[in-house]
């Protein structure tokens, strides 16, 4: 039933896959940046689509997220 009814869509953006994680993880936007060795000012603008992810910051997400580099170029 739930596999007919509740599709879950896999996040689009940069933005729905840090969203995405941050939730499955229970992570807070500061606990997240100090995962991506990132500042939490930047993954903010990250997240509100004022800054683009720099190369070292998507090597961050591949690497502690487990994240797919190819999944991550497609979506850049």
């Amino acid at each position: 039933y739930e596999e007919a009814n509740f599709i879950i869509q896999t996040p689009q953006t940069v933005q729905e896959l840090i969203a995405f994680k941050m939730f499955e993880k229970n992570l807070k936007n500061k606990e997240m940046a100090i995962m991506l060795d990132t500042t939490d000012t930047k993954l903010s603008e990250i997240m509100h689509h004022k800054r683009k992810p720099s190369i070292s910051f998507l090597k961050s997400m591949h690497q502690v997220l487990g994240i797919d580099g190819n999944l991550l170029l497609r979506i850049v």
